[in-house]
């Protein structure tokens, strides 16, 4: 039975990501499937020696929970071995990179926030592996302009994105706003 609050992954299609291979990914929490408009949430299967291209998301930050399998998660200049229970996190616009070593496939469940929703805006592909942006210490700026433009997204209403970390001195912006002031 389906229902507006709670999913089951036999219930949604699943599909093949962009910037991935030998990756089925099934939108279990988003607009199309609950209504959730702020956040999103994937349960991916990943083949051995498969994953996630060398890539960045500038407006939107992504938690993944690694569900079974191993596999090598590298952020520029940084790489370390996941194993089922272990957590990673991708700032928005740091390059990461996965891919599966197991000989089991990896199932993971990813959280984007805001939604990422395979809107070509949101990713960032790197040039190719010679990418200054993919080098040891890259991984400490991000690679968002201050003056870049929200990403809209048309099916989120009221999500835009927006960065909020600057490279240059790595200040959050305040927002009078969010203390009562006009």
């Amino acid at each position: 039975m389906t229902s507006p609050f709670v999913r089951r992954a036999t219930d949604v299609a699943a599909y093949a990501p962009a910037n991935h291979t030998g990756t089925a990914n099934q939108r279990i929490i988003g607009k199309e499937t609950v209504g959730a408009r702020r956040l999103e949430v994937l349960l991916g299967t990943i083949s051995r020696g498969h994953g996630a291209l060398p890539h960045a998301h500038p407006g939107l930050e992504q938690a993944s929970l690694l569900l079974a399998g191993e596999g090598l998660g590298e952020l520029p200049g940084k790489q370390r071995i996941l194993r089922a229970g272990d957590w990673s996190f991708n700032a928005a616009g740091v390059f990461h990179r996965f891919e599966v070593i197991s000989d089991e496939p990896v199932q993971v469940m990813v959280v984007y926030a805001p939604p990422y929703s395979e809107n070509p805006n949101a990713a960032v592909l790197a040039s190719g592996p010679d990418d200054p942006r993919l080098q040891a210490g890259a991984a400490e700026v991000r690679d968002v302009p201050l003056c870049t433009e929200g990403i809209e997204l048309p099916h989120y209403r009221g999500a835009l994105v927006r960065p909020v970390i600057t490279a240059p001195d790595r200040r959050l912006p305040v927002s009078r706003h969010l203390h009562g002031r006009p």
